[in-house]
């Protein structure tokens, strides 16, 4: 009943919970594939718009996103919430919203990295061989672009079995660039207008010798992207703080 009770707060109320009881907290949020999660704190809280001192990789997300996920133990669920404001100098957000929403938005079961540069791959079945453009990987799934004039609704469904072709991953230094393929399931299918192209999300079960290449290759692109995050951060800080001098 206890829960219940909680669940049945509106989002201000339970920060509010954290601001009076002086909870510890983190943001959560996504850049590139890679879960970035830092601790935060409170600075003030109106009723409606907070003010946290946050990290420089979470606020660089905060910019980018405009949006954050607050989690705590002390809540039975997350908060997400909008971004009206970013100070890095101050190391400072503002946010407001703060809508309940699942407490796994923080988690992933598996690491799924966006490539740096554009890698192709050809997508085979039965009924079709195309051509199409690789957006995010883990070892559990990929999330594939493919233009819409090669797309054939008749022959690509959800559940539809496939296999992936010809994809080239800078997996290490010392390997080099190797290729990998697998077979695939369908899961979802979404249609992007703006970009004439639709997405496909197709799980894998690669073999071990693939799944340790895909892992090999996660570990190096979530260090690259560790190190772009910081690497803007200190730049937009730097922007900042000469327009502040001018």
């Amino acid at each position: 009943m206890g829960v219940m009770n909680k669940q049945a707060l509106g989002g201000p109320q339970l920060l509010q919970k954290l601001v009076d009881e002086q909870h510890p907290l983190r943001l959560a949020n996504t850049y590139k594939g890679i879960s970035v999660s830092f601790e935060a704190k409170i600075l003030s809280f109106d009723g409606s718009l907070a003010v946290l001192s946050v990290a420089l990789p979470q606020a660089v997300c905060l910019v980018v996103e405009k949006m954050t996920n607050l989690i705590s133990d002390a809540l039975p669920c997350a908060l997400r919430a909008t971004v009206v404001d970013v100070n890095l100098k101050l190391g400072q957000a503002a946010l407001v919203g703060f809508m309940p929403v699942s407490n796994t938005v923080g988690l992933r079961q598996e690491t799924r990295v966006a490539p740096a540069d554009v890698v192709p791959l050809i997508l085979s079945s039965e009924h079709i061989m195309a051509k199409a453009k690789l957006l995010d990987i883990s070892t559990g799934g990929v999330g594939l672009q493919l233009k819409d004039n090669l797309y054939r609704a008749e022959v690509m469904s959800v559940g539809m079995g496939v296999r992936l072709l010809q994809i080239d991953l800078p997996v290490t230094r010392t390997l080099g660039w190797c290729e990998i393929a697998s077979l695939g399931t369908i899961r979802n299918i979404q249609y992007w207008p703006t970009l004439h192209s639709y997405r496909l999300g197709v799980q894998i079960k690669p073999n071990p010798q693939v799944r340790a290449l895909i892992e090999a290759y996660i570990a190096r692109r979530q260090k690259e992207i560790l190190t772009e995050i910081t690497t803007l951060g200190q730049l937009l800080k730097k922007t900042s703080d000469t327009k502040e001098a001018e």
